[in-house]
C-alpha cells in the first residue's frame, strides 16, 4: 500500500484497495505533490461501491437484459395525419399556440463527445454549413431565433453539457453573443460523470494520475435537470413541455407544431419521433410492447433473433427506431424525482485514450472501454401515457456519428443540400441532382432566412434554375 501521511488520505487509500483498484497508483512515486492531490481528491469524488457493483457485472458477463412478451408498438404515421387536412391543421394550430403561450423550452443534449469519430471534442462545435461552415450550435440557435420570432415568444433553451464539453460550449456562446438569443434564456446544465472501465473491471487512467471518465449518457438529463433547481424554475414561469433533442442530429425540426399538438391532444407524459429501421444492424433503439406496455429496447440489447424479425408486410417486426426527438411533460418529471426514481445503467462499449503499462498514452483504434450511461427513454418506464410519431428520415434524420460513411459530417452536410434543394423544387426552382438523387451543387438556407420550404416561397420567385453554390441568409 502507497504511504500517505495525512488520515483522510490514508482511508481514502485504503478504500481503493478494498475496492482492489490498486492498479491506479502504479505511477505514484513520478506524481508530483499536487498530482499526488489531484487523484486522491479525485478518487474521493467517484463512488466506488458503482465502481465494484459493475465491476462485478463485467465479470459475470451479465450485460444481457430480460424481456417478458415483446410486440410492435403502437405508432401514428405522419403520412395519416397529413392525409386528413383537417386533422393536421388542428393538430398545428394547438401546437402553435402552446409556443405562443410560452409553454415550451428547448433541451439540446450536448454532453457527447466524438469519440466514434476519433476527436475526442464537443459534438457541438462541428461544422455543419456545407457552405458557411456554421457549427451545429449556431444552426439550432438561429433555429430557435427565428421560431421565437415567428410566434413572437421568448423559448427558454436548455443546454446539457459535460465535463469534457462545458467550456468549449460556453465559450462558443460568449464569442457569438449568444447568437442573438437574450441571455437569460440559455441555460446552461452539467451531466454527471462516472469512471470508465477495462473488460477486467479496472478502472482506466487516462493520465498517470487522473482516472478517466465519461458522462453518465442523456440519461443524466433527468438527474441534472430535477436536482439543479431548474425543473422547479421552469414550473414557476409556466412550461409545461421539453422538447428535447441531440445535438448531432442538425436536420431536427425544433419545437415541431404539429408533434406537440399531438403530444398534447393525446395527453401524453412522453412522445418521440421514429423512424423505420433501414436494417436490422441500424444502431438506433426501438420502441416496443413489453406485456402491453410501451418500453424502449437499446440497439446494444436488442437480441438479433428479434432485431431481423419480419412482418408479413416484409418490413422489420420491431422496426420503430428512436432518432431521439422527444416531447417530455415537466409535470411527469415532477412526479418522478418526487418519488426518488432513479434511472439504471447501460453498459457500452466505447474507444477512450489511455495510459497503457509502460505509462505512454494510447488512442485507441478499436473500443477498449465500457462506458456506464443512463437512457432519458427508461422514463417511460413509469408512465402510460406514450405517443409515438414516425417521421421521415429524409426530412429530419441525419445524425453525425462516424468519421466516414452514411452517418459522417459530409453526409449531413449533403443531406442538407438535398433537403434546401427540395425545398427549392418545391417553389418551382428546377434542381439539378445525380443519378443517386443528390443535388448537383451545395444548398446552405439560414434558419433565418426560411424555416421551411412554405416560408421560402413566400420570398423567393418561382422559376429558375440553380446551378453551383447558393447561400441564403437574412
Amino acid at each position: 500500500m502507497i504511504k500517505v501521511k495525512d488520515n483522510r488520505d490514508r482511508v481514502t487509500v485504503a478504500k481503493v484497495y478494498r475496492a482492489k483498484q490498486e492498479h491506479i497508483f502504479k505511477w505514484w512515486d513520478e506524481l508530483s505533490e499536487s498530482e499526488k492531490a489531484s487523484l486522491l481528491e479525485q478518487v474521493r469524488k467517484v463512488d466506488l461501491r458503482f465502481v465494484s457493483e459493475m465491476r462485478r457485472r463485467l465479470r459475470a458477463g451479465s450485460n444481457t437484459v430480460s424481456f417478458g412478451e415483446l410486440e410492435p408498438a403502437p405508432v401514428i404515421q405522419l403520412s395519416t395525419i397529413e392525409s386528413d387536412k383537417k386533422r393536421f391543421e388542428e393538430l398545428k394550430a394547438v401546437g402553435e399556440e402552446r409556443l405562443r403561450k410560452g409553454k415550451v423550452a428547448i433541451v439540446t443534449v450536448a454532453g457527447g463527445v466524438s469519440s466514434r469519430m476519433g476527436l475526442f471534442g464537443s459534438k457541438a462545435l462541428l461544422k455543419i454549413g456545407p457552405i458557411t461552415g456554421k457549427t451545429l450550435i449556431q444552426f439550432f440557435a438561429e433555429k430557435i431565433v427565428a421560431i421565437s420570432k415567428r410566434y413572437s415568444t421568448l423559448l427558454p433553451w436548455i443546454i446539457m453539457t459535460s465535463d469534457t464539453t462545458d467550456a468549449q460550449i460556453k465559450e462558443l456562446f460568449e464569442q457569438n453573443r449568444f447568437f442573438s438569443l437574450p441571455k437569460g434564456t440559455v441555460h446552461f446544465l452539467r451531466q454527471g460523470a462516472v469512471p470508465v472501465l477495462d473488460d477486467r473491471g479496472r478502472l482506466i487512467m487516462e493520465d498517470k494520475g487522473k482516472i478517466a471518465l465519461s458522462p453518465n449518457g442523456h440519461g443524466g438529463f433527468f438527474d441534472a435537470f430535477t436536482g439543479d433547481g431548474l425543473l422547479n424554475q421552469m414550473l414557476s414561469t409556466g412550461i409545461e413541455d421539453l422538447f428535447y433533442f441531440q445535438v448531432d442530429n442538425p436536420a431536427v425540426k425544433i419545437s415541431d407544431p404539429v408533434f406537440l399538438g399531438l403530444h398534447y391532444t393525446t395527453k401524453a407524459e412522453f412522445s418521440s419521433k421514429v423512424v423505420w429501421k433501414k436494417n436490422p444492424q441500424e444502431r438506433l433503439g426501438i420502441f416496443a410492447l413489453e406485456d402491453g406496455k410501451i418500453r424502449t429496447i437499446e440497439y446494444t440489447e436488442l437480441p438479433p433473433e428479434l432485431a431481423s424479425q419480419v412482418g408479413n408486410d416484409g418490413t422489420l417486426r420491431f422496426g420503430a427506431g428512436s432518432i431521439a426527438v422527444h416531447i417530455i411533460s415537466l409535470g411527469f418529471l415532477k412526479r418522478l424525482s418526487d418519488e426518488g426514481v432513479r434511472l439504471p445503467y447501460h453498459m457500452t462499449k466505447r474507444r477512450v485514450p489511455y495510459i497503457d503499462g509502460r505509462g505512454r498514452r494510447i488512442v485507441p483504434t478499436a473500443n477498449n472501454a465500457n462506458k456506464f450511461e443512463k437512457f432519458i427513454f427508461d422514463i417511460i418506464r413509469h408512465t402510460d401515457k406514450v405517443t409515438l410519431l414516425e417521421t421521415r428520415r429524409e426530412e429530419e434524420f441525419c445524425p453525425i456519428k462516424e468519421a466516414e460513411g452514411e452517418e459522417s459530417l459530409e453526409t449531413a452536410q449533403r443531406f442538407l443540400s438535398n433537403l434546401f434543394g427540395n425545398w427549392l423544387k418545391n417553389c418551382g426552382v428546377e434542381v439539378p441532382t445525380d443519378e443517386s438523387g443528390n443535388v448537383l451543387g451545395v444548398i446552405e438556407i439560414s434558419p433565418l432566412f426560411a424555416l421551411d420550404s412554405d416560408e421560402l416561397k413566400a420570398k423567393i420567385p418561382a422559376g429558375g434554375k440553380f446551378t453551383g453554390s447558393l447561400c441564403l441568409e437574412p
